[in-house]
């Protein structure tokens, strides 16, 4: 049996599961950073840049906005968070810890973005199942 769905619920497949693969990264990263077990960390921030980029093409193809609405809040949440996450890769690692401060906001935005993804979209994720 083939699984017929329309090309907007694929984008929004490919947004979901390369969003959740870029959050899990960033937050992977943060709490190693925090308690100083982090390995593979240049890997692991590239990964995360990657999957965070392909995310954000994939929700401008599904429709990205930005409002008041609980979808438009969590796209800026979820922005904002690939946005701080990549201002890292410019700001060198130093003892201001501005790099790791970037990453540790990046996070937190980027669990925000999660929550506010389930309950903005349960109805479209309930469908799919």
């Amino acid at each position: 049996m083939v699984l017929e769905i329309g090309i907007q619920k694929i984008y929004f497949v490919l947004h979901t599961l390369s969003s959740i693969i870029a959050a899990f990264l960033i937050i992977w990263l943060a709490v190693g950073s925090a308690l100083q077990k982090t390995r593979l960390h240049k890997q692991i921030a590239y990964a995360m840049a990657a999957s965070g980029i392909i995310s954000l093409v994939f929700s401008l193809a599904y429709g990205f906005s930005f409002s008041l609405t609980l979808r438009g809040i969590h796209h800026t949440f979820g922005f904002i968070s690939l946005g701080l996450s990549l201002v890292p890769f410019l700001v060198k690692h130093s003892k201001n810890r501005l790099h790791c401060n970037l990453a540790y906001m990046a996070a937190a935005f980027a669990v925000l973005s999660i929550i506010t993804g389930i309950i903005a979209y349960w109805s479209v994720i309930a469908s799919l199942f």
